[in-house]
């Protein structure tokens, strides 16, 4: 069912990126977490994606696609294949959890990853003296040095957010 649900998903979330772009202009961007399912098949669900993207007249800009971590490891050609055409339509890829597993900043360059996020788990912990703060930062200054963007995953508090902020993290998603 993971295809049904998928497009489902896709088309509510374009039907609200319509919503708010009447209503609050095209600043905005919506996250989608995409299955390895969902990428190893033909292209026809992306092609459907693309397709009522027109339709809404949407811009794939206003969509990221978020794989998890442990997709790059295992990344067949027809998954590499299809987020190249993600990002080629516009739409860029993040890479959910980073942190969690064992990927490397080379192959996220060598996926064409643009943005990758810092594990829940890390911004939980993190102080102004953490080992977490030492880890988020280098991460975040080795990122920006390749030309990517992080996003910090879970902020909840008003210091994780002054600490990101400080360090220069992009983007931060969580209940703050």
């Amino acid at each position: 069912l993971i295809h049904q649900v998928g497009a489902w998903v896709f088309s509510q979330a374009v039907l609200q990126a319509q919503h708010w772009s009447e209503h609050l202009g095209r600043d905005f961007k919506i996250a989608l977490n995409v299955s390895p399912m969902q990428l190893m098949q033909a292209n026809i669900h992306r092609i459907r994606w693309q397709e009522q993207l027109a339709v809404g007249g949407i811009s794939g800009q206003q969509f990221v696609i978020e794989i998890s971590e442990d997709m790059l490891h295992d990344a067949s050609d027809a998954v590499t294949n299809q987020l190249k055409e993600f990002r080629d339509a516009g739409t860029q890829v993040a890479v959910d959890h980073f942190g969690a597993g064992y990927s490397s900043f080379v192959e996220l360059k060598k996926r064409q990853i643009e943005f990758f996020k810092i594990e829940k788990a890390t911004i939980a912990c993190l102080s102004a003296n953490s080992e977490e703060y030492a880890l988020a930062q280098a991460v975040v200054v080795i990122a920006h040095q390749l030309g990517l963007k992080v996003i910090a995953e879970g902020v909840e508090t008003l210091q994780q957010h002054q600490l990101l902020l400080g360090m220069g993290c992009d983007f931060a998603q969580g209940y703050l």
